[in-house]
């Protein structure tokens, strides 16, 4: 992978099409926010609100919820940041899955959630830029290359706040916006149809070594010259 530095200054020499603007992040957003858990963590909590970790954040920009966390309602009520929208962005803040990144979108499975205090909450100005359009490009390697630029520390390092003030992105107008999320949106499905496929064909060819020697010796059982018996007879 190109280093980061390289990657940053390659992203920021690019020409720009007609129209087009460089933007730093912060200009695109409402807020930045991180939660909270109360005293001890969401261990133990068995029901409540679900708090959303970067355990929960898959490498594609999906959720996993295999294993949910939660904070009780009055914490939720009490929480003056990290109560989640549909369309923000979440931003993996420490550790070492910074920079993963994840939307909110309109399948979300909870009217109510929040964030933990590893994870930035990106709200974008629907005024300025389309969630997902900004989503695309954090969650490419321009948009990750630029995040982990920010990144200070050793291995339980992170990002702070003042990361969207470094970053920045190109920006076509909203219209152009729609269009190119329209077309990524096609192309991702059709990723996620083949990546299924794929899946599908490699379970297939792993089986295959067992199923073969199973054909084998099922039809050679009784055959001229073969006998069964038990192993330990060998």
């Amino acid at each position: 992978m190109m280093a980061v530095e390289t990657l940053t200054k390659t992203v920021y020499a690019k020409p720009l099409p007609e129209g087009w603007r460089w933007v730093k992040l912060a200009e695109l957003l409402l807020s930045l926010e991180t939660g909270t858990r109360p005293k001890g963590g969401a261990i133990g909590i068995e029901s409540g609100i679900p708090s959303v970790s970067a355990e929960h954040m898959t490498p594609n920009g999906t959720f996993d919820f295999t294993t949910l966390r939660y904070v009780p309602e009055d914490f939720y009520e009490q929480m003056p940041h990290g109560h989640i929208q549909h369309g923000d962005i979440l931003i993996v803040k420490d550790g070492a899955t910074t920079g993963k990144i994840c939307i909110v979108r309109e399948d979300f499975p909870y009217r109510k959630a929040v964030i933990n205090e590893h994870v930035f909450l990106c709200r974008p100005d629907t005024t300025k830029v389309v969630p997902e359009y900004l989503f695309y490009w954090l969650w490419g390697a321009d948009g990750y290359g630029a995040i982990r630029s920010s990144f200070q520390g050793a291995a339980i390092g992170g990002i702070n706040q003042g990361f969207v003030k470094t970053i920045t992105l190109p920006l076509p107008p909203l219209l152009e916006q729609q269009r190119i999320v329209s077309i990524l949106r096609e192309q991702m499905t059709a990723i996620e149809r083949a990546r299924a496929a794929a899946k599908a064909r490699l379970g297939a060819s792993e089986a295959l070594p067992v199923a073969y020697l199973g054909e084998v010796f099922s039809k050679r059982v009784g055959s001229e010259g073969w006998q069964t018996t038990l192993l330990w007879n060998l």
